[in-house]
């Protein structure tokens, strides 16, 4: 491997004009073969030349450097990145979430770049013309799908440096965010009995079972009938699966995700006589006089007893009981005015989304001075620091005069006895 210095190239085009370059031959080995092939590399200034071929030197003496006919462009890369992504057999929402951001925000902006010119000032551009016109946490989270995308190409030889990881990670996009308050972030007790006098039909278990065991909504949906204990006074709920947005059952959201969360008798006897009235599935076989088996599998269905959208349980179910109950907000647009609809009637929403209930069944572990390993255990956190980090200001605190007092007193004391000896 070696390479050569800069040379300098004139020629004359058929026009009769004369025009130079300067040209930098090396060698480098085929990534096949391993065999040394002449290359060589065009630039309009001597000083551009030099540079490239100080950088080619180090690169091949570290076994990194990339041809520019075995690099592609980002858009080409995300291609790469996704069809990876497919074949590790992850998430079909995971998978789309990638491929928005590759569609919606990558491609437009740096798609057409090759990754060998994709440089940090550019990653910082880019960056820079993400953070004018999107919000900070897609921001954030696009960022982190450039690195993937780019770790990935690294793999493959299509590019000798992930520019992304080079790039200061934004660690002020939670700065913004206030500590998790009740009454505006998450109901307060007061509230959720609002709500639960006001929901009828199959909403009222469907709310009950979220305000009184802490499950996503993609758990909510995924719960089967064989998951639970219906035992008095205590019962037992199992979370064994999940399920995406597309109806397809997957296991939980992580390893903590499968846990075991118990259930008081109120929450037992609601979904005892909401069994009875269940929407039954139909198990796609036929008895003896040809009519149809049906089954309870989903506990909480649609109509025809298969799996419930999420945006169903939200607007239909969540919003309108909230609305019901006196907790709806109007619906505002971008300019922050309300919204109407047709008829000039204001839109309404309701003041809470659906992970609020599990907020609320957090906080009401906490106010039942569960410890906080068991709140974690309960809420599916991976660790007990997650759990901490989110709700801990919520936990009670000793009277802060009080300590301060006592605190005072040992420290003020005229004679303090320290390992057995006494110091006036």
């Amino acid at each position: 491997m070696s390479v050569k210095q800069p040379k300098q190239r004139t020629w004359k085009t058929s026009k009769g004009v004369i025009k130079s370059a300067w040209i930098v031959p090396y060698s480098a080995p085929d990534p096949v073969t391993g065999r040394l092939l002449p290359r060589w590399k065009q630039f309009p200034s001597r000083e551009a030349a030099i540079a490239f071929s100080h950088r080619t030197y180090v690169e091949l003496e570290q076994g990194t450097h990339v041809p520019d006919s075995q690099s592609c462009t980002v858009a080409q890369a995300g291609e790469l990145w996704i069809k990876s992504v497919q074949a590790k057999a992850r998430e079909r929402s995971t998978t789309t979430y990638y491929e928005t951001h590759i569609r919606l925000h990558i491609n437009p902006r740096i798609g057409h770049l090759r990754l060998i010119d994709l440089t940090l000032p550019k990653v910082s551009a880019f960056e820079d013309n993400l953070r004018a016109n999107v919000s900070p946490d897609m921001t954030r989270k696009v960022m982190g799908s450039l690195r993937r995308l780019l770790g990935n190409a690294q793999v493959r030889g299509l590019v000798a440096r992930n520019v992304g990881r080079d790039m200061p990670r934004d660690r002020s996009s939670g700065r913004d965010h206030e500590p998790l308050r009740i009454g505006v972030n998450f109901p307060s007790i007061e509230e959720v009995r609002q709500i639960l006098h006001a929901a009828t039909g199959r909403w009222r278990p469907l709310l009950i079972v979220g305000a009184f065991s802490g499950l996503r909504s993609s758990e909510l949906r995924g719960l089967r009938w064989t998951d639970l204990e219906l035992t008095l006074p205590i019962g037992r709920l199992h979370v064994r699966q999940r399920l995406d947005a597309w109806g397809k059952a997957g296991p939980p959201k992580s390893k903590a995700g499968y846990r075991t969360i118990p259930l008081s008798e109120y929450v037992v006897r609601t979904l005892l006589a909401w069994k009875e009235e269940c929407p039954q599935l139909d198990m796609g076989e036929r008895d003896g006089q040809g009519r149809p088996i049906k089954g309870r599998h989903f506990v909480f269905p649609n109509g025809a007893g298969g799996s419930e959208n999420h945006a169903n349980i939200t607007n239909r179910g969540w919003f309108a009981v909230q609305i019901t109950a006196g907790l709806g907000e109007p619906m505002l647009d971008a300019s922050g005015n309300p919204r109407f609809d047709r008829d000039g009637t204001p839109l309404m929403r309701g003041k809470y989304g659906l992970h609020s209930l599990r907020h609320f069944f957090c906080s009401w572990l906490i106010d039942r001075s569960k410890a906080p390993k068991d709140i974690q255990v309960q809420m599916g956190h991976s660790s007990l620091v997650m759990t901490l980090d989110r709700y801990g200001h919520l936990f009670p605190r000793q009277d802060d005069a009080d300590e301060m007092a006592r605190a005072e007193a040992a420290l003020l004391t005229p004679k303090l006895q320290v390992g057995g000896a006494r110091l006036e």
